[in-house]
């Protein structure tokens, strides 16, 4: 390299006559004097012409005209004329700093196998006041191609200093007229090593109105869309690790989205947000993306901290804030009465539905009960198998009563076990079920250390359909005492088997006929609404859990129904009426939540993603919601599983 050789500079300017001088005087400022100063005037209709004149003369500075046909094209007519050993280019609203080229040149020849020198870039206002460096850390050098293709380089224009080989055979291409210092960065790094300058050689403007810089949505599509093909086309990227390509892709898909949303194409845009989650799910730029898109799609309205009624569900009786204290709910009844008798009766409840294979073992875990005084009442809810016939293998002087009723659904067939209930505390058991051998002198022991509990209640444990032990169902120590509101959010259940109430409790509460899904939860939540709850340490149940769902669910409209139901009672419930706000909206969020579930189920993916979406607004970190909002626009937009 000779000791002062020839840099060419290109500035490709339109319509800113008025911002141009001070980029043209950022290079005659220059440490470095051998310069070439090539002023390319894309068409400009202001007074460019006159601007760059008054550089004309002494200075190195060249003026060149053509027809407006966009800065790429300016760029190659430039670099066409250019007579220098070294090649730079400015865009005409940033500043060289004064010893950018210097540093520039000292970086190549003490690197010769690199081919550019390219460095940060200082972030300035409309006004010019620094704010930051661009990227803050220092950036890699030698092969850097991977890194500028992924985004975590950007080469900006006036930030670089290249051989004057690298162009040789290399030029813009004519239709990226935005982001073509991205281009051309990737084209270089394919071929050429780069080296860092520590300082920064550009003062580089940042806009506060982005309308200034960036064009119009169905723009930035097709833009988007040439240079990742060129990119993804190269045989560069075609070499490059399968991981890279696919992050690659997953950003190509990103921008895509992004071009569609700012058209107000949101259907379209939620199919490429969706496609790069699948590639890149870690992304959070992408979420963020879908949540926005999705807002504006579904031309969601703000969601008042009380939400209205939605159709079928019953109004909820309104409450002024700070009318009543979240414990000023009416006093609770007491259930404990007269002296029980001693020692007292336990009814155990058993509705049966053409299980009669199963039916035998939850019978034969009540009577394996170390605890002898039981009266245990199977209701047959109108079964068409051998049901009766198993109830007679029995022993006579088994404490067990066989009740028979035409088939009303699993909560009328509980209501007549408490109606021929003869003990003084009642227990519920599923007929697929099975009790622990002392669950019942554990919960009536508990009871009478704790007077003032009403119901005992445990955890359960979870078995397969062989009956093998997987683990306990919530596996953490569950609250005593008032556990309402832990019940209506649903951090506890109390499954039918798991706990033990006094007689007296089901005086003036009965499950809901309709409730013919779910009725423990709602029994359960009407309970604890009166009724104080001991938790027992041990389980007192094995619970079975079926692989295949279908054979314990219903379908998704019945679902649907079961929902409305069950949280209509619980909005009428008094207890919540008269509970805090943010509790209301907690509730009311998950409610929006099953709600969508169950349109999922029937596959109204449109009126499940509105149901989710009210659930986010009113509980936006519940991540139950966010899982199921992404599964059901996977499937709704029909982007591949």
């Amino acid at each position: 390299m000779s000791s002062s050789p020839l840099v060419s500079i290109i500035i490709c300017t339109h319509n800113r006559a008025a911002i141009l001088p001070a980029a043209i005087r950022s290079i005659l400022a220059q440490t470095h004097r051998n310069l070439e100063i090539i002023v390319m005037d894309d068409g400009s209709s202001d007074h460019t012409r006159d601007v760059v004149a008054s550089f004309l003369g002494s200075s190195p500075v060249r003026y060149l005209h053509q027809e407006n046909q966009g800065q790429p094209i300016g760029r190659n007519a430039a670099l066409d004329q250019v007579r220098g050993d070294f090649i730079a280019f400015l865009d005409d609203d940033d500043e060289l700093y004064p010893d950018a080229l210097t540093e520039g040149l000292a970086a190549l020849d003490q690197h010769p196998d690199a081919a550019i020198a390219y460095s940060d870039a200082t972030v300035i206002d409309d006004d010019g006041h620094e704010i930051g460096l661009r990227a803050g850390r220092p950036l890699p050098s030698g092969d850097i191609y991977e890194e500028v293709v992924a985004g975590r380089i950007l080469c900006l224009n006036g930030a670089f200093l290249a051989r004057r080989e690298c162009f040789r055979a290399l030029r813009y291409d004519p239709e990226i007229t935005q982001s073509s210092d991205v281009y051309i960065a990737c084209r270089l790094a394919e071929t050429f090593r780069f080296v860092f300058l520590p300082k920064p050689m550009l003062k580089y403007r940042r806009y506060a109105d982005p309308k200034k810089a960036v064009s119009g949505g169905k723009y930035r599509l097709e833009i988007t869309r040439r240079r990742y093909g060129l990119l993804l086309q190269s045989a560069r990227f075609q070499m490059t690790d399968p991981a890279f390509q696919k992050d690659i892709f997953s950003k190509y898909h990103l921008q895509l989205g992004r071009g569609y949303a700012r058209i107000g194409e949101h259907r379209n845009a939620l199919i490429q947000f969706i496609t790069s989650l699948r590639l890149c799910p870690s992304r959070l730029a992408t979420w963020h993306n879908v949540a926005t898109s999705l807002v504006r799609w579904l031309t969601y309205r703000r969601v008042s901290e009380r939400p209205g009624p939605t159709p079928g569900l019953p109004p909820v009786v309104p409450v002024a804030p700070g009318h009543l204290a979240p414990c000023d709910h009416p006093a609770r009844p007491s259930a404990r009465g007269a002296m029980m008798s001693s020692p007292p009766l336990v009814s155990v409840i058993i509705c049966t539905f053409n299980r009669a294979d199963l039916l035998r073992a939850a019978i034969q875990s009540v009577l394996s009960q170390t605890y002898p005084h039981l009266d245990i009442v199977v209701v047959d809810d109108g079964s068409t198998d051998h049901t009766a016939s198993t109830i007679s293998t029995f022993p006579k002087s088994a404490p067990l009563r066989y009740i028979h009723q035409e088939n009303k659904g699993v909560p009328t067939a509980r209501d007549t076990g408490i109606d021929h209930a003869r003990g003084d505390f009642i227990a519920f058991l599923d007929d697929d079920d099975e009790l622990y051998p002392d669950a019942l002198e554990q919960a009536l022991s508990t009871l009478d250390r704790n007077p003032e509990a009403d119901i005992a209640y445990s955890d359960a444990m979870v078995v397969d359909e062989s009956g093998r032990e997987q683990g306990l169902r919530a596996n953490i120590r569950l609250p005593s005492g008032d556990i309402f509101e832990n019940v209506a959010r649903g951090r506890v259940l109390c499954l039918s088997g798991a706990f033990l109430a006094r007689q007296a409790c089901f005086v003036n509460v009965r499950h809901d006929p309709l409730m013919t899904e779910g009725s423990d939860v709602d029994l359960t939540c009407r309970l604890a609404e009166h009724f104080r709850f001991v938790f027992i340490p041990r389980p007192m149940l094995k619970y079975r859990r079926y692989a295949d769902p279908r054979k314990s669910m219903s379908g998704g409209k019945y679902r649907l129904a079961i929902t409305r139901q069950r949280y209509g009672n619980l909005f009428r419930n008094v207890r919540f009426q008269h509970s805090s706000p943010s509790f209301k909206k907690d509730i009311f969020s998950k409610y929006h939540l099953q709600l969508g579930r169950g349109y999922a189920h029937i596959k109204e993916y449109r009126k499940a993603i509105h149901q989710f979406l009210i659930s986010l607004s009113l509980s936006p970190f519940r991540l139950a919601t966010w899982h199921d909002l992404t599964r059901c626009l996977i499937r709704w937009t029909g982007v591949p599983l």
